[in-house]
């Protein structure tokens, strides 16, 4: 999967391409719960560094998607309890 989401200087932007790109892998279940994906933004840009490079994004997109269905994230909106793989 090529992220856009890779500039820096954009980390608002980047959070958000991470959170997208595990939620379309099935990392978690879209929700009508209000700000939803701000906590799961949260909970990634905690956890996660910046990727750095394409390579990169795929390798934490990886451990994104172990981490959204970790004890972590129990809770949160959407959340599945399942570690999906990346589609």
């Amino acid at each position: 999967m090529k992220s856009v989401f890779l500039n820096p200087l954009r980390p608002t932007q980047a959070t958000h391409g991470r959170r997208e790109a595990v939620r379309d892998a099935g990392g978690y279940e879209r929700t009508t719960v209000p700000l939803a994906e701000f906590r799961w933004a949260d909970l990634f840009r905690a956890t996660l560094a910046w990727p750095e490079s394409e390579a990169e994004f795929e390798r934490l997109l990886k451990k994104a998607l172990r981490l959204a269905g970790s004890e972590l994230a129990v809770g949160l909106p959407g959340y599945t309890g399942r570690r999906s793989k990346p589609k």
